[in-house]
């Protein structure tokens, strides 16, 4: 039986921020090969690590990367601390753990699949689709121990607005962009967006620029503006497109919601079953029944206090180990 705890501090002094996962990548191989059939799927210098005893039907999975920042890796009673120890490398520890656990058990057909990108681009999940077919997967992720059976979209977009520079002394002679740009998220502020099962559609106007200095008119400015969506992306995108009318209008990210779906993957693991706000790799697996579920509070994620609880991080194990075990009950 694998130290989860020891694992996890190892995994976290491997840093591994986005696009330089190589490193965590080679170890997460060599450490699995000899008691798994470990495959490789390079992506430049660094690799997804697929892990898997027999026909995958059920997977366990999680991201490699971290968001960048140095954090001192450290413990005290209840807790250990570092960058990535609940996003997601507690995840990954216990994962390992569990299934190092089950293959030692003689259980068989599962998988353990560890990608790259997550925090960036998803490059890896989206190559990682070409090399497992599970029927089942849990996705590793901090939700607290609860199983997140749909999860909001993702839309995130720029709008631009050109306006025609002159003195300030004259304003009558120019065109502000910056004003016309308000005048357009002003119109977004009012709106109401759609709500359902997955909750509230969310927005938020992340960063604005325009203007070079205060005594000319601007003819530039823009904004990037963030949506979490609860219904297809498709019904906002045409609402901007006619609110921006004739000013420039970009689409930067466009990932669709995710519909509550119970496949009883929960019931199996014990677990609260809750709506995930953040967007997570739940979203590829489309063509399999998943849940996202992990150890760890997602509001220590990307914080310079991220940390993941000890007695959370072995439950966290028992039950990925009970999910590996008792696999024909998720099947049914």
């Amino acid at each position: 039986m694998k130290d989860v705890e020891k694992l996890l501090k190892k995994l976290i002094s491997i840093s591994s921020v986005s696009g330089d996962e190589r490193e965590l990548g080679l170890f997460l191989a060599s450490m699995l090969e000899g008691d798994f059939n470990v495959k490789t799927q390079k992506l430049g210098d660094r690799c997804n690590v697929l892990a898997t005893i027999g026909k995958p039907n059920v997977l366990l999975t999680t991201h490699m990367d971290t968001v960048p920042g140095k954090l001192a890796l450290k413990e005290d009673k209840q807790y250990i601390y570092g960058r990535g120890a609940c996003d997601a490398k507690g995840s990954m520890a216990a994962m390992i753990c569990a299934g190092l656990d089950a293959a030692s058990a003689g259980v068989e057909n599962f998988g353990l699949l560890f990608d790259v990108g997550e925090e960036t681009d998803l490059a890896g999940i989206k190559k990682a689709l070409y090399i497992v077919k599970p029927k089942h997967v849990i996705v590793g992720e901090p939700t607290g121990l609860k199983a997140g059976i749909g999860q909001k979209g993702v839309l995130d977009v720029k709008i631009s607005s050109i306006g025609k520079a002159a003195h300030s002394s004259t304003p009558y002679e120019g065109v502000s962009a910056i004003n016309r740009l308000l005048d357009i998220l002003q119109k977004l502020r009012k709106m109401n967006f759609p709500h359902g099962d997955l909750g509230l559609t969310t927005v938020n106007i992340g960063r604005m620029s325009g203007g070079v200095v205060s005594n000319i008119i601007p003819d530039y400015a823009e904004a990037e503006i963030e949506f979490r969506t609860v219904k297809p992306n498709k019904g906002i995108i045409r609402t901007l497109e006619r609110i921006t009318n004739k000013y420039n209008f970009e689409i930067i990210c466009d990932l669709d919601p995710v519909p509550a779906f119970d496949s009883g993957i929960a019931e199996v693991l014990g677990a609260e079953k809750i709506i995930v706000p953040y967007f997570t790799e739940m979203f590829f697996w489309s063509q399999s029944k998943a849940v996202v579920f992990g150890p760890g509070n997602p509001k220590f994620a990307h914080t310079t206090e991220e940390r993941i609880d000890k007695s959370e991080l072995e439950r966290g194990r028992q039950t990925y180990l009970m999910a590996l075990r008792n696999s024909d009950l998720i099947l049914d």
